[in-house]
């Protein structure tokens, strides 16, 4: 019986990462960015044009995830 209760104990420790992780994926997906974090296509495009004209935009602050992006 104890073994019963420990495997149970794992499996639904285990289950709770899952459903955490796909919480964050839905997340990410519904405000429009990548697993990764970063912004999708019209994010993408809202950075590009709010940084030709200068305009302060919270989608501009987003720094780049990846060093080789920032050069």
């Amino acid at each position: 019986m104890p073994h019963l209760l420990r495997s149970s104990l794992w499996l639904a420790f285990f289950g709770l990462i899952l459903v955490s992780r796909w919480i964050m994926v839905k997340m990410s997906t519904s405000m429009g960015l990548s697993v990764l974090g970063r912004p999708d296509a019209m994010g993408e495009t809202l950075r590009r044009i709010a940084l030709r004209f200068g305009a302060k935009m919270p989608v501009v602050e987003i720094c780049p995830l990846d060093w080789r992006e920032a050069t």
